[in-house]
């Protein structure tokens, strides 16, 4: 039968029967069992850890759905006004969305919504498949150069996790660009957790039909007659089976034209009649094998290359598809001789890097940590005792959420460093009993079992308290909610398998490793005299010895005046509470002057950039433009790479970002620089600053140039940090009022960089009126005059293809003669071809005027919409787009349906502070519940709740010290942190009460408990703050994000600590003073109504107390 110490009223320790389940005795009683069960939490952890999959940034739920839709040669007016406004109509019934944005650009137009977060998204694809299968026949009828509305997974993590920049000297771009196409791609997108791949880049082949407007006149011949005659010749279908006899014989016509007779064929093509002569396509056309019109090319490095990016899946291993996207494209340049597959970006490099210096920041901050409790013990055996526990913890850490399905990335990694401090905190408190009991004489065996199960009830409340404050941190949404659940999952589950070692691997260890004092037994029993004394003797050993003389010996006369410190703090009690009163003004004083932003900017040494040119800016200037930006940007020396899509680029692959696509004047900047800090020690923001200066003033015709840091978190800046957004029903007012915005962002707004308005009005166009009348007196529609303009000016496709012989078909283009298509004069003269088989000039049937449209059209939900984007760096997010703000709400009277208001980063930053904000309130009310269920007792647990706002002084201080912004990530800190200090009053506190359990005078009890916690609370304290601290101070590369973090939790521990041991004690004094006098007055009140009914008999309530509370 085991035996159980227990204190006897005199203050020994007696031994009875057990007759409760001990884990810390089961522990030490099952040896192999226990160092099993650690060691194979070591081994699931790093199996976990090996095998989960990675990637850079925590993935982001995306209950978005996008309807896209094609056609070439169509304004944004009229893709807005045919196109984006019906269908935004229509889907509205679909119902359960947030809002939904609408983007209408030439030939293109998307529309995403924003469904809200839980609905059932397939049910929804459904649902809105159903409704674009009603309304496409509603829509603008094309054939071959109209594609339908489809639906899209949208997404703002739809970026590739690798990119390349392929070459091939001595190939035509041409023949490049096919063979990237039909042979590259397709091994590319059969690479396992691939979601799509896509090229950008290079010369599309295209077989073009060069008309002659002259000729085609001449034989009254209209233009859409070629398109029909190729229709209609190339063609393959089976004819049926010859029967005969005993055999069967298919018959097949095929007409199909193919790449090596297409040429051939085409000019004998026969097209029409006249004057009793067959006129064939070579008569009125000239047939080419080229390629399409660009718009749009990729440039690398100031050479023109072809793009090309692979995009993960989103539950993938990014690092398996980065490393197998790797070893195919060496396989490629194997196979292709002379063929180079150049790196643009890779995620890969960033991961690792990450992961470097996450892990760099946890073991400094274990081995700090370590040094702290060494310092403190005094002794190498303690310490090992107390941070044995860590890998364990870890690794099973990862175990836990590998099976919750969660995917390894930064947040999870350095979010360990964090928490190192809280994974000590059990065992060092453990480990510090355990050894006050071998102080007293008492066997190491013995005071193992003695001094976990002491404080068993007090690590375990103070744990799960962390725990359930956490919790609602993982039930977070958004951006911001995905990147909280990455950092705080693994904090809770590495928590929650450090209590268990803590309780277990740690009296076990120093059962073993602790040695006994001489004379020690493993029956000694101990007096409360030995329990309140406090011990100043140095530890075993030669290193304890020194240790004594050099440090412990100070802690030990530091300790004595604690201990007349919390005396005197319990005779001045409301001056003490007074002066934690006064740290919560100052601290609310210290919060009106923060500064607020979204996320502490970081350099992450890879920029993104968007570049625009003046409306009407053609492709050819557009090349010119960026090539000289490319070779700005490679003349400073810490740019490694820099790579451009230029103009009209797509967006990626089979799943979109939700942003539109680049115009023929845009252009979107990827440029690699070297590590910061450690190679270079010029900012990124130097580095952009200065290519931005140099390149605007000397490109006349750039409008806008913007560089920004990638973002190393999943909250993505879709455009711009900054945006002010202004709606309304009328799209000429909207974008007044946004130019008037634009202007005061350029001479009101403090600390906003590079801003600029997302829509420009100045492309210019000529505009086609159709008289009807006459057009209908000639039997003409304005459907026929549109279409022939298309295709004589834009060039239509032919409803066929022809097959090149590799893997993809290619695309046959009609239209003029490029000197038939260049002026207003050859609009004019564009032929008309009617019913009867007269030609006539467009000018007959229509007016052609000169006008000024939109480059793009923005909408949000159906209002038309305009922003104003640009970027922060002196001041917060908050600040800066206020400075915006204010004075454009001031100064521009807008009528009843306008509004303007943030957008962007701010919205999502406010989103954040109100869930987190809600999340906080859950978490207080949770653990203030979860503290009263535990002592049984509301009074202590409003006391223990003291501790949390105590933080707030040392935090905000620390902030503004360091001239730095309160933002969401600081706010979850402040939560992280509230976990940490309620422990240390949780200890404090769950002393007082053992003390006073035992007969301890109260003030005794509570200055005793107070000098007793000094050491485990200070030791848990510092080793938590001096873990984060080589963060706060001097972060590695890319991890500047969580340097106000560590910055608040750091300022928070300091004097959250001083407070803890001063101001817990004294208001517990408070707190029970108080209730001692509600009981003294609820039985004073009773027992005079007793006696003024002598008829109540007396109950035991009204029995003094002897007892103490």
């Amino acid at each position: 039968m085991r035996l159980l110490g227990r204190r006897t009223p005199n203050g020994t320790l007696s031994r009875r029967p057990a007759l409760h389940f001990s884990l810390p005795r089961f522990a030490i009683e099952h040896p192999h069992f226990t160092i099993v069960v650690a060691l194979l939490m070591v081994a699931l952890g790093l199996y976990s850890y090996a095998t989960i999959p990675s990637r850079m940034v925590p993935k982001v739920p995306s209950p978005d759905i996008g309807i896209v839709t094609q056609f070439p040669g169509m304004s944004a007016e009229d893709m807005e006004r045919y196109i984006t406004r019906p269908l935004e109509k229509r889907i509205q019934i679909a119902g359960g969305m947030d809002y939904e944005l609408g983007v209408s650009q030439p030939g293109y137009s998307k529309i995403v919504v924003y469904f809200h977060q839980g609905v059932d998204l397939q049910q929804k694809w459904g649902q809105m498949q159903a409704l674009l299968n009603t309304v496409s026949n509603e829509l603008p009828q094309a054939g071959p150069n109209l594609t339908l509305p489809r639906l899209v997974h949208v997404n703002t993590q739809n970026s590739p996790a690798i990119q390349f920049a392929i070459t091939r000297p001595g190939e035509s771009r041409t023949g490049l660009k096919q063979l990237v196409d039909n042979v590259v791609l397709t091994q590319f997108q059969k690479i396992p957790g691939v979601l799509a791949a896509s090229t950008f880049g290079g010369p599309e082949r295209h077989v073009q039909i060069i008309v002659d407007r002259d000729k085609l006149a001449a034989y009254r011949i209209p233009i859409l007659a070629i398109r029909n005659a190729i229709d209609a010749a190339d063609f393959n279908h089976g004819g049926g089976p010859l029967l005969n006899g005993d055999k069967t014989i298919e018959v097949d016509v095929n007409n199909e034209l193919t790449a090596s007779d297409i040429l051939q064929r085409l000019p004998r093509l026969p097209i029409a009649a006249h004057d009793g002569r067959v006129i064939y396509l070579g008569d009125i056309a000239h047939v080419t094998d080229a390629h399409a019109h660009m718009y749009g090319d990729f440039f690398f490095n100031g050479q023109p290359a072809i793009w090309l990016g692979v995009q993960a899946k989103n539950e993938t291993n990014y690092l398996d598809v980065i490393k197998h996207s790797k070893a195919l494209a060496a396989q490629m340049e194997s196979e292709y001789p002379g063929l180079k597959a150049q790196i643009v970006f890779d995620q890969s490099f960033y991961i690792g890097l990450d992961d470097k210096n996450a892990l760099h920041e946890f073991f400094l901050a274990v081995i700090l940590a370590s040094l702290v409790m060494f310092l403190f013990l005094g002794e190498a055996g303690g310490t090992l005792i107390a941070a044995a526990i860590l890998p364990s913890a870890v690794a099973f850490g990862f175990f836990l959420i590998k099976n919750l399905g969660v995917q390894r990335d930064f947040g999870i990694m350095l979010g360990m460093v964090f928490v190192v401090g809280k994974l000590l905190d059990d065992s060092i408190v453990v480990v510090e009993s355990i050894r006050r009991h071998i102080e007293r004489g008492i066997h190491p065996r013995t005071a193992a079992v003695l001094g976990a199960e002491q404080v068993q009830q007090a690590i375990t409340a103070a744990t799960f308290t962390f725990v359930v404050m956490l919790f609602p941190m993982t039930r977070l949404t958004g951006d911001m909610g995905a990147g909280f659940f990455s950092m705080t999952v693994p904090m809770i589950t590495s928590v929650i398998a450090s209590l268990y070692l803590a309780l277990t691997l740690t009296p076990l260890m120093a059962a073993h490793l602790f040695a006994a004092k001489p004379g020690a037994v493993e029956g000694r029993e101990s007096t409360i005299e030995d329990e309140l004394t406090l011990s100043d003797e140095p530890p075993p050993g030669e290193v304890g010895r020194f240790m004594y003389r050099v440090l412990l010996r100070h802690f030990h006369r530091f300790e004595r005046f604690f201990t007349r410190l919390a005396g005197w703090s319990l005779e001045h009690s409301w001056i003490v509470l007074a002066a934690a009163f006064g740290s919560l003004i100052m601290a609310g004083s210290i919060y009106g002057i923060l500064g607020e932003e979204q996320m502490p900017l970081t350099d992450t040494s890879f920029v993104l950039g968007y570049v625009r040119a003046t409306p009407g800016t053609s492709f050819n200037r557009m090349k010119q433009i960026v090539l000289q930006i490319e070779r700005i940007a490679k003349e400073h020396k810490n740019v490694l790479s820099v790579g451009a899509l230029t103009g009209e680029a797509p967006s990626w692959g089979d799943y979109f970002n939700g942003y539109g696509v680049n115009e023929t004047n845009e252009a979107r900047l990827y440029m690699k620089l070297t590590v910061a800090r450690e190679q270079r020690k010029r900012t990124l923001w130097q580095i952009d600053a200065s290519i931005v200066k140099e390149a605007k003033g000397t490109i006349p015709d750039l409008g806008v140039f913007f560089l920004q840091p990638l973002n190393p978190t999943p909250v993505v800046a879709a455009r711009a940090p900054v945006e002010v957004l202004v709606k309304g029903p009328d799209l000429d007012q909207v974008y007044q009022y946004g130019r008037q915005v634009e202007q005061m962002a350029h001479t009101d707004a403090q600390g906003l960089h590079d801003p600029y308005l997302d829509i420009v009005r100045g492309v210019p166009q000529y505009r086609i009126d159709v008289d009807e009348a006459r057009a209908r007196a000639l039997g003409l529609t304005v459907q026929d005059v549109v279409g022939q303009v298309y295709y004589a000016v834009n060039g239509g496709f032919t409803g066929a293809f022809f097959n090149p012989g590799i893997n993809y078909h290619s695309r046959i283009l009609i239209r003029y003669r490029a000197d038939q298509r260049a002026t207003k004069a050859n609009l004019a003269h564009v032929l008309i071809a009617t019913p009867s088989g007269e030609e006539v000039p467009l000018e007959s049937v229509a007016s052609i005027h000169q006008a000024i449209g939109y480059n793009r059209i923005h909408t949000y939900d159906t209002l038309y919409a305009a922003s104003v984007l640009g970027y922060y760096q002196e001041l917060g997010l908050k600040e800066t787009t206020m400075s915006l703000l204010v004075p454009a709400k001031m100064q521009i009277a807008m009528p009843k349906g306008y509004s303007i208001g943030p957008a962007g980063l701010m919205g999502t930053m406010l989103t954040a502070f109100n869930q987190l904000n809600t999340g906080l309130q859950v978490a207080l009310i949770a653990v203030f519940l979860l503290l009263t269920v535990q002592f049984r007792s509301f009074g202590i647990a409003l006391v223990l709740m003291l501790a949390i706002p105590l933080e707030g002084v040392g935090s905000l201080g620390a902030l503004w010290i360091r001239d730095m912004k309160w933002s969401p990530p600081v706010l979850w800190g402040m939560v992280l942190l509230a976990g940490i200090v309620l422990s240390n009053s949780i200890l404090l506190v769950d002393k007082i009460l053992h003390l006073r359990s035992l007969g301890v005078e109260r003030t005794k009890a509570i200055v005793s408990a107070s000098a007793l916690r000094l050491r485990p609370v200070l030791m848990t304290a510092i080793a938590a703050g001096i873990a984060m601290f080589p963060v706060a101070i001097k972060p590695p590369p890319a991890t500047e994000q969580f340097r106000n973090i560590a910055t608040a939790i750091t300022g928070g521990l300091v004097t959250s600590t001083l407070m803890t041991l001063l101001v817990i004690p004294a208001a517990y004094l408070v707190m029970d003073s108080f209730m001692t006098w509600l009981r003294a007055f609820y039985l004073d009140e009773r027992f005079s109504l007793q006696h003024a009914r002598p008829d109540v008999a007396p109950t035991p309530a009204q029995e003094p107390e002897t007892a103490p509370r």
